[in-house]
């Protein structure tokens, strides 16, 4: 029972870690048809805020059901670490939705079923994986144990900050649609800084629970969220610069303020290198697979970059070699 268990864990894990790069090729080139991206030709639809209750409720029951049955259930530290993802999607699941319902700023157009069908399943794949992970794998003693109050207050406080930030963005989108007359450009805040601040405290939320947790799951949501929101937060950019045009602040960036995108990458690459430097992580052939094919996947995107970016003379760069001595000499599983 146990090692079926571990390997339907481990092939979760593989699971999301495979999804997270054509998840990100794929949203480049087609956005989600929700929102300002909506367009016919997904098949039925059905009430946005029931939409998004449905596909995010998984986060809560899964995980309630889940967490009985870990060994780690008596311990406090689990209740702990486990109540941050909880509150996010408390709030992303049953509060913002009724904020949205009584404001009564639901899309007109419906929210395609196949769209929310699809969503539900990364939500029961991704909350089975945080909450076995927090519940049964992860090691609260030892040596690892001694760290664990550091790490999580370092990660708590990044998530709480961005958590903070994402629903102060969401309050003014919803302000906006509530005054009528169409779409408006948000100001005011991060909303000088970039164009989908909501995002943006999203993708640092995860962040701060891969820190709070370190481990492949953790991490891996970081990664996953980031491969579906920047593309999304790219194409709302794009958005309104066509529809405002002249009017459009320039100086915003889609959803990374202050760093330039290759900057961002090399903090992935960081995080990896956090995740897989801790000996106590017995990391099985399946995660090894994972770790071969992301590294592989992220030298891709790297060299892209490098492309996009770097004069032609410097391609092969002092970056380069720090990449593959950081992550690739230097790794301990």
């Amino acid at each position: 029972m146990a090692s079926s268990d571990q390997a339907l864990f481990h092939y979760c894990l593989l699971t999301l870690y495979i999804t997270a790069p054509p998840t990100f090729i794929s949203l480049r080139f087609l956005q989600a048809p929700y929102g300002k991206h909506h367009r016919p030709g997904w098949g039925p639809t059905m009430s946005p805020p029931l939409a998004w209750f449905l596909m995010e409720s998984p986060t809560l029951w899964l995980t309630f059901l889940i967490f009985p049955f870990g060994r780690n259930f008596n311990n406090p530290k689990s209740f702990i670490l486990m109540s941050p993802f909880l509150l996010h999607y408390f709030h992303r699941t049953c509060i913002y939705q009724i904020q949205l319902y009584l404001n009564n700023t639901s899309q007109k157009s419906g929210f395609p079923v196949t769209v929310a069908l699809m969503a539900f399943g990364f939500n029961l794949l991704n909350a089975y994986l945080q909450a076995r992970w927090v519940s049964h794998y992860k090691d609260y003693e030892g040596k690892d144990g001694r760290l664990f109050w550091w790490r999580f207050l370092i990660g708590l406080v990044i998530f709480i900050g961005a958590m903070w930030i994402n629903i102060w963005s969401d309050k003014v989108l919803v302000g906006l649609k509530k005054q009528g007359g169409g779409y408006k450009i948000p100001k005011g805040g991060w909303f000088e800084l970039v164009s989908c601040p909501n995002y943006f405290g999203e993708i640092v939320e995860w962040f701060g629970w891969g820190v709070m947790t370190r481990s492949w799951p953790g991490f891996g949501f970081f990664l996953y969220t980031c491969a579906n929101l920047v593309p999304r937060a790219r194409a709302n950019h794009k958005w309104y610069l066509d529809k405002f045009g002249e009017d459009y602040p320039k100086g915003r960036k889609a959803v990374i303020p202050f760093v330039h995108r290759g900057f961002f990458v090399f903090i992935v690459f960081i995080g990896f290198s956090f995740v897989c430097a801790d000996p106590l992580l017995h990391i099985s052939p399946q995660c090894l697979a994972v770790w071969d094919f992301v590294v592989q996947w992220l030298q891709i995107v790297q060299t892209v970059l490098s492309r996009l970016v770097v004069p032609p003379q410097t391609k092969i760069s002092l970056f380069d070699q720090t990449f593959q001595d950081l992550l690739l000499g230097n790794l301990h599983c």
